[in-house]
């Protein structure tokens, strides 16, 4: 919780790499590993 996250728009998904993607937030729940819902808080305070 508190990850930063990135939206990559060649995927069109949302990533924790932060390598040429736009910070779109931060996570505010665990997510499993490729999951396909997660919850984030968009433009978020990144910790």
């Amino acid at each position: 919780m508190g990850d930063p996250v990135y939206w990559n728009d060649t995927t069109h998904a949302v990533t924790t790499t932060a390598t040429a993607n736009t910070l779109i937030g931060c996570a505010v729940a665990t997510a499993a590993t490729a999951a396909t819902v997660g919850r984030v808080r968009l433009n978020g305070t990144v910790a």
